[in-house]
């Protein structure tokens, strides 16, 4: 496999599907601890392809997020790497990854030898693979599978339609970020059209929260903060407190939200140690002037200007410190 920085060629959605085309068996990655926008591309070109005459085989690290587990059918399960069966695979299509890192060593291995296709909306990509289309000006990466899918006639069957439709709700915030384009909107009322329940896919996306997840919330809560004037709102979460929950991966998704509307606030994060002993940095922007992607950059990570993130090698304490300091450079 090819994946190394800046080896890709930029392929159009055309040049795209005349790649695809003679494959009979894709298999599809995304990056590990998934969230909607992860899910719903893969999910919905994982059905798309199948409804062409493909035989797909969705893989990830970690399972999907149970807020997301009602838009897995039979034939389009996402399953551990070491569990799916690639014999056959003759392309891969990485969906939704920044970087080479984010797909996770166990599945990475486990691929096989085949040309890869990266499809992605983040600015930071590291352009890994052999073909790439790339566009930093879509809300989410299920933006740019819906184009794809509508330029070239591929099939959209319902269950294209529902997860296209939940990536992108899901990484604009139900469209209420400034990443929403009128593209975005276009493209929302185009799958609502064609036949989109959008109060039952909001019911399960958004309020179908298990008691364990507010009990996560209840604990974060306990370390809650604002600093720099009321500028930067925070909380972190130990993994010791995350085992007594018994939180799993995908239960922090939409917490920062509460960060995020605290009034006069500009810019929020989360520090959530891992089994692995790095603290996961998520971090969002309120404020164009100041660019979180450069912030989570001086730690390893990327992402957009407005929501980024990074894994820091460091004690939660110590991270709180390095990432309060940083951010207050940032502002």
């Amino acid at each position: 496999m090819n994946l190394s920085p800046k080896s890709a060629t930029a392929v159009s959605s055309r040049q795209a599907i005349e790649i695809l085309r003679p494959c009979s068996k894709i298999a599809i990655i995304t990056h590990y601890r998934p969230d909607g926008d992860a899910i719903g591309s893969m999910l919905a070109l994982a059905a798309s392809l199948q409804e062409w005459g493909k035989e797909v085989v969705c893989i990830n690290r970690d399972p999907v997020p149970a807020y997301l587990d009602f838009l897995q059918t039979e034939q389009t399960f996402v399953c551990a790497p070491d569990t799916a069966d690639l014999n056959g695979v003759e392309l891969v299509v990485a969906l939704d990854c920044a970087t080479i890192e984010r797909l996770g060593d166990s599945a990475v291995s486990l691929l096989p030898d085949v040309p890869v296709i990266t499809i992605d909306h983040h600015i930071t990509n590291e352009e890994y693979g052999d073909h790439l289309i790339l566009d930093a000006t879509s809300a989410a990466t299920g933006e740019i599978l819906y184009q794809i899918i509508s330029e070239n006639n591929l099939p959209l069957p319902t269950l294209s339609r529902d997860a296209l439709y939940v990536a992108i709700s899901t990484d604009t915030g139900s469209l209420q970020y400034s990443n929403a384009t009128a593209r975005t909107y276009s493209i929302m009322a185009q799958l609502v059209d064609a036949g989109v329940d959008v109060a039952h896919i909001n019911s399960q996306t958004y309020f179908n929260h298990s008691v364990r997840k507010v009990e996560l919330l209840r604990e974060c809560l306990q370390s809650f903060s604002l600093s720099h004037d009321g500028q930067v709102s925070h909380w972190t979460i130990s993994q010791a407190a995350q085992s007594e929950i018994g939180a799993q991966p995908g239960d922090m998704e939409g917490l920062m939200d509460i960060l995020r509307g605290i009034s006069g606030v500009r810019v929020c994060f989360t520090l959530e140690e891992s089994s692995s002993g790095a603290v996961r940095l998520s971090m969002r922007s309120k404020d164009d002037l100041v660019d979180v992607s450069k912030i989570c950059g001086h730690f390893g990570g990327g992402g957009h200007r407005m929501a980024a993130g990074a894994a820091i090698n460091l004690p939660l304490e110590d991270c709180l410190q390095q990432v309060l300091a940083v951010t207050e450079k940032a502002l």
